[in-house]
């Protein structure tokens, strides 16, 4: 989870609450599609009920049931559970503590987390990115320029054959904070994407914490061995942000008529300033990210993003690569630095113990397990 990089003061295992009863109804029995429309808390009757990803749902009628099953996302609690101030992949929320905000139920690990997300909810709630636009007499010169950028940036990154052979990457972080060791683990193909975190603390400590979310045919979420599909689009959208951190899943999509790409000038890197860079604008899968290429072999140096980073709220992030491997003929980031809201964020800086380029997708990555 993205809250289990934050390694403020000690390590942060990321606090899974168990899971509710998929019997046991949320928002404490009321029907969910009044609440949305009309913010009336309006019992459900328990003859009437549809579950939907982690949740049960009462409906005071066969109307509101109807409606519900229609358009289960906005009627539903969104972000799959997670807590409306943490973000769509923090730990799962109080489904009895919540609030509506533009007609959308958000549930909340803490009554801090509630007040938080009220105080300015346009902070936590992020609409959908969209392609960047420009005035028409220019368009087409940025549109070009920069599908010709990124057929060079993979040139720069060993090639079309070293970087379009291999079906997935593998990237391992694995290390310590207060004894407590960390273990990340991302595998991704040109469409899917695991990522595992496993906390594991001292001999003595308790049992460690595993959170696993699977983005394939079908997005599930494994929380310490209890399994659920991911019913929100904008948990796959952060779940996807992991890939695109990575500059190969750019690269991989360039050839595809899905990814959009347009320079949009020349700029400083952002923390060397004695470097000037070419940016390259790309929408792709729903995410907008800057790539910062070097002006000659458009070598991609570091990109920049908004979205959730630190914590739940927007913000904008910038990554530097710092160090670099060579694997299999391709040229891959491994350590970076990076920036949240122009301040240096060391936690979130991981450098990749390991980085694989593989012919074939691991057999346990993308499995079909939800139950």
């Amino acid at each position: 989870m993205i809250a289990a990089l934050l390694l403020a003061a000690g390590p942060l295992v990321p606090h899974l609450s168990d899971p509710p009863s998929r019997t046991e109804p949320a928002l404490r029995g009321l029907d969910p599609v009044l609440l949305c429309e009309e913010s009336a808390e309006t019992p459900g009757r328990q003859d009437l009920q549809v579950t939907h990803g982690r949740f049960t749902y009462c409906f005071s009628g066969a109307e509101t049931r109807v409606r519900f099953l229609d358009d289960p996302e906005r009627f539903g609690i969104q972000w799959g559970g997670g807590c409306g101030a943490m973000g769509p992949l923090s730990g799962i929320g109080s489904p009895e503590r919540w609030a509506v905000h533009a007609g959308r139920i958000y549930i909340f690990a803490s009554d801090g987390c509630r007040e938080g997300f009220l105080d300015a909810p346009e902070r936590f709630v992020v609409a959908p990115a969209e392609p960047p636009t420009f005035p028409e007499e220019e368009g087409e010169v940025r549109w070009k320029a920069g599908a010709a950028m990124l057929l060079q940036a993979v040139r720069a990154h060993g090639g079309v054959q070293a970087i379009d052979a291999p079906r997935a990457l593998r990237l391992v972080y694995q290390g310590t904070q207060d004894d407590w060791t960390h273990r990340i683990e991302l595998v991704f193909t040109r469409d899917a994407l695991e990522r595992s975190s496993i906390w594991t603390p001292p001999a003595d400590g308790a049992a460690r914490e595993v959170t696993r979310w699977v983005l394939a045919e079908s997005a599930f979420v494994d929380e310490g061995g209890a399994v659920f599909p991911v019913t929100s689009p904008d948990q796959v959208l952060d779940l996807r942000r992991f890939a695109h951190r990575e500059p190969i899943a750019l690269l991989w999509a360039s050839a595809g008529s899905d990814l959009l790409a347009a320079w949009t000038g020349t700029s400083k890197l952002p923390g060397n300033p004695g470097v000037r860079v070419v940016d390259v604008i790309v929408h792709h899968a729903g995410l907008v990210t800057t790539l910062h290429l070097d002006p000659e072999s458009c070598k991609i140096l570091g990109l920049s993003w908004r979205g959730r980073a630190i914590d739940g709220v927007t913000r904008d992030v910038v990554e530097v690569f710092t160090d670099w491997r060579d694997v299999g003929g391709a040229l891959i980031p491994t350590g970076r630095t990076v920036m949240v809201d122009g301040e240096v964020t060391p936690s979130l800086a991981l450098t990749w113990n390991t980085a694989e380029l593989l012919a074939r997708v691991p057999a346990h990555s993308f499995e079909r397990g939800v139950r």
